[in-house]
Order: C-alpha cells, then sequence, then structure tokens
C-alpha cells in the first residue's frame, strides 16, 4: 500500500505516464508486510502492444528509505 499522503502524487506520476506514453519516476512511501513504511523510488515506463492496447509496465521500485532519512534530519 501506498502511504495516503503520497499517494496522489504517485498515482499522477503513473496515469501521466500511461496517458503520454512516456516514462516516469516517482519517490513515496509504501508498507511494508509488517506494517512498517519505507521509502521507494519508482522509475518505469508503460509498454503497448503494435495496435496500442496497454501490455504492462517494466521498471523498478529502489529502496531509498536510509537517503530520505538523512535528508529529514538535515531539514
Amino acid at each position: 500500500d501506498i502511504h495516503p499522503e503520497d499517494r496522489p502524487a504517485a498515482l499522477a506520476a503513473y496515469y501521466t505516464a500511461c496517458r503520454t506514453q512516456t516514462a516516469f519516476k516517482a519517490e513515496y512511501r509504501a508498507k511494508r508486510r509488517d506494517g512498517k513504511y519505507r521509502w521507494l523510488l519508482a522509475n518505469g515506463k508503460p509498454q503497448y502492444h503494435d495496435d496500442g492496447t496497454f501490455k504492462g509496465l517494466i521498471g523498478t521500485c529502489v529502496d531509498i528509505n536510509e537517503r530520505k532519512m538523512a535528508e529529514m534530519r538535515r531539514e
């Protein structure tokens, strides 16, 4: 689950990428199985069949929690 505060921006990045058929990048907190949230950096690109129908996404999610915690300590 995406943290409620981060959900609008993360989904906007995804939907914009799908609509414009371009890559996206989003930082958001996701809930782990133990209920704790960790910051992730998602990079992806929607893929389409030759007829233009949506095929799926290809991308990565990288845990950036330590970096985000360090940034927040500096603020």
